[in-house]
């Protein structure tokens, strides 16, 4: 998403999509601010709901260490895990997942980046650059 200045709104780029989408706003001390897209603008009667889990287990609902239940009926939205909701996590790789239940079987319509839990804090995951690294060989 472009945050740029002079660039649409967040929720205007998430609705010129027009699919689902789980997106990080905001992550740091205060904990992680999230912005999801339902195009279809029912989640409230689609039990949607938002999971905090393990990256490698975000497809799992049992998996969830936190969630938020989208109760309204809207297109787009915003979503906070506090601080404090998050301070207890273990250290490790974690993501979000936009959760609906469609056809009577629970799916994930979709997901956030991964990002860290590091001493109770979120951040997000540091990119590499791709392609090898080199090592450096002392003469």
């Amino acid at each position: 998403l472009d945050v740029g200045a002079g660039a649409p709104s967040i929720e205007a780029q998430l609705l010129s999509r027009g699919d689902f989408s789980l997106q990080i706003q905001a992550i740091g001390e205060d904990g992680i601010s999230l912005v999801w897209c339902f195009p279809t603008a029912n989640p409230g009667d689609c039990n949607a709901w938002i999971s905090l889990a393990p990256a490698h287990a975000v497809h799992d609902a049992a998996a969830r260490q936190r969630h938020k239940m989208l109760i309204k009926n809207q297109v787009v939205g915003e979503v906070k895990f506090s601080a404090r909701e998050v301070r207890k996590l273990r250290d490790g790789k974690y993501c979000c997942g936009l959760l609906a239940t469609f056809d009577d079987e629970q799916r994930v319509v979709a997901m956030s980046e991964p990002f860290d839990m590091r001493g109770g804090a979120a951040a997000r995951r540091l990119r590499r650059r791709a392609g090898r690294s080199r090592a450096v060989r002392k003469r």
